[in-house]
């Protein structure tokens, strides 16, 4: 019995000792728990931000695909009003690339990579997707000068395909602006009115 109370006492001892003990335990342990700790989360942050640098290069990827595609479409719109034009002239039309532009602030002149040997000839006319856009005025066998409508030295015969009305269109030397000559005072123009021309098969 005595044993017993004895073996009793022992483990109740124990018991009591073993507080202390853990607490102790826990703050010898706790800084590398701590800095374990600290560990995991710089780990964590550390792949968050290279996560993040890959997201950005891939949306910088992206963007620029982007672009690209947004290029290619405006290409295939121009190349479409051009084929379209093409096929409202109903005549053999030769695709020209601008090589230069006269820096005159007057002169609305232009060098093109197409010369008498494609088979472009002085007074050929020159078109965009939207129309004429002038005529051939010098031609060399690989290069031609073309003076565009809006050039003040440039005249063409047109019609205002709304009423009918007749006039010479002359340009002005500014980018975007015509006259036009020999109108009435009471003449039928609105904004808007499209201009045509019945010479683009002939030479002007």
């Amino acid at each position: 019995m005595a044993d017993h109370h004895h073996i009793g006492h022992i483990d109740s001892v124990r018991a009591q000792l073993a507080v202390p003990a853990y607490a102790l335990q826990y703050l010898v342990d706790w800084p590398g728990r701590v800095a374990q700790d600290i560990s995991d989360g710089l780990q964590d942050r550390y792949q968050l931000l290279d996560e993040n640098r890959q997201l950005q290069v891939q949306n910088l990827q992206l963007q620029a695909s982007l672009l690209k595609f947004q290029d290619l479409q405006q290409e295939n719109e121009r190349l479409r009003n051009l084929l379209d034009s093409a096929q409202k002239v109903g005549e053999r039309v030769l695709i020209a690339e601008v090589l230069a532009v006269e820096v005159d602030p007057f002169a609305r002149k232009m060098l093109i990579n197409k010369g008498t040997y494609h088979g472009v000839e002085t007074g050929q006319p020159l078109l965009d997707a939207h129309g004429v856009m002038g005529q051939v005025i010098e031609a060399t066998p690989f290069s031609s000068v073309v003076m565009l409508i809006t050039d003040q030295e440039h005249a063409l015969p047109v019609q205002i395909a709304r009423t009918g009305l007749r006039t010479i269109a002359v340009g002005l030397g500014a980018i975007n602006r015509l006259t036009l000559l020999y109108l009435p005072n009471n003449a039928d123009i609105q904004k808007g009115d499209r201009l045509v021309t019945g010479i683009l098969s002939a030479k002007w």
